[in-house]
């Protein structure tokens, strides 16, 4: 675990992706290993030359995987457009609370909750409960509790790794092989050409 904000980055590049606007054909992200904040950017393809991946960790796949998934749900059979829907994606991300923590990657790196667009313009208990005079002065209490709310975010993450890792390792079954064991080998379902990264799984 990383011991404060900002500390430890986990980076990798998804790709290659189709073309968008701009041309853009990868997207390198990066996320912070303790408030999982996640910057991503579409990438236009390198001149001749293969980007190389940095090495991966199941942090890295998980935030792949949820990007991912949030760009097939918003552009759905078309897979076009997805440059202009990364930055909802992002936020949806960045303000989505996470089961590891009970935390959002906003609240951790700002000290508040976020305001969506949609609230500023329509009343809502968030937006009603804003007193104008004081909002100032509860502004840098958050600032000055972030600490502490990110030390009991902290102490949350490591025992929800511990359950996981518990519950993980009472289903393992170990098992041993030898050289010249037979063994089942999985072959593909079907040979159908492959979509690329946005086709269906």
């Amino acid at each position: 675990m990383s011991p404060w904000p900002f500390y430890q980055w986990g980076l990798d590049i998804l790709g290659p992706l189709p073309e968008g606007s701009g041309k853009p054909k990868s997207i390198p992200v990066a996320i912070d290993y303790f408030t999982m904040w996640m910057e991503a950017k579409p990438l236009a393809k390198t001149t001749g030359k293969e980007v190389a991946h940095p090495q991966a960790n199941g942090l890295m796949e998980r935030a792949n995987k949820s990007l991912m998934h949030g760009l097939k749900a918003r552009l759905g059979r078309e897979r076009v457009g997805w440059v202009d829907e990364l930055p909802n994606i992002m936020w949806a991300h960045r303000t989505m609370l996470k089961t590891s923590n009970s935390k959002t990657p906003f609240s951790l790196t700002y000290g508040s909750e976020a305001v969506i667009p949609a609230e500023i313009g329509m009343p809502t208990y968030k937006t009603i409960q804003v007193n104008e005079v004081q909002n100032e002065e509860e502004m840098r209490l958050n600032l000055d509790l972030i600490q502490e709310r990110r030390e009991t975010a902290a102490i949350r993450e490591a025992k929800y790794k511990k359950k996981v890792e518990q519950y993980y390792n009472k289903r393992v079954c170990p098992v041993s092989f030898r050289v010249g064991d037979f063994v089942y080998r999985r072959n593909e379902a079907s040979h159908v050409e492959s979509q690329g990264k946005l086709g269906p799984n």
